[in-house]
């Protein structure tokens, strides 16, 4: 009976939390996916070396994801946004980021990241929170011919940890892209010359999930 008792103790608060949770997270979609604006001043489809584009980051901790309309609200995040400048006029194509581009940081942080071996290399860039806003401004120079995409991405749902938060269907994998404000001007088109066959495969709808952005500089 002592024994019978105890497991009751144990076993109530836990059916009752996942009762709750079932509740709170009902009519949720199988993932959450979020996506980070960003903007790039100017948006043109050619470039020379030595020219510089200036990005910025602003958003709102409250934000509505783009599979089922899910409102949450992320204070002080650690986004983990990367920036990549991809060279795609070449087969194999090359990620050496810091070979082409170099980001000069005015609003926020950045540092630059170089995976061992492979020469694969990305900007982290760290927006400054403040009173429920992320902010993060910077001018970038580029500095090598080709053709190039770039994008924004986040690692903080694909870390070994996974991202985890309080809030609407927070039972669900959350997932961040990010979104270039004028994605009508990304240049998609260029994808399909691009050397490797792989790209011209690449759906505009995934290229705008994750901020991509095709130019030339000559």
């Amino acid at each position: 009976m002592k024994y019978s008792i105890i497991v009751l103790i144990i076993a109530i608060p836990i059916i009752i939390w996942m009762l709750f949770s079932a509740a709170c997270n009902k009519n949720c979609p199988d993932y959450l996916f979020y996506r980070i604006p960003y903007s790039l001043n100017p948006l043109r489809d050619t470039f020379n070396v030595n020219d510089t584009l200036w990005l910025e980051i602003k958003f709102n901790e409250i934000m509505t994801d783009d599979v089922g309309q899910i409102m949450n609200s992320f204070s002080n995040i650690d986004f983990h946004i990367n920036a990549g400048c991809e060279r795609i006029d070449i087969d194999p194509p090359l990620a050496y980021t810091s070979a082409y581009i170099d980001i000069n940081t005015l609003i926020g942080s950045d540092s630059l990241n170089n995976l061992p071996i492979s020469g694969v290399s990305y900007y982290r860039i760290n927006p400054i929170y403040m009173s429920g806003n992320y902010s993060y401004k910077c001018w970038i120079l580029l500095k090598e011919k080709g053709l190039f995409s770039f994008g924004l991405g986040s690692s903080a749902s694909t870390d070994e940890k996974p991202f985890q938060f309080k809030g609407n269907c927070d039972n669900v994998p959350v997932e961040f892209g990010s979104r270039l404000e004028n994605d009508s001007e990304n240049n998609y088109h260029m994808l399909q010359w691009a050397s490797n066959p792989a790209y011209h495969k690449i759906e505009a709808k995934r290229f705008s999930d994750y901020g991509g952005y095709c130019f030339v500089v000559k």
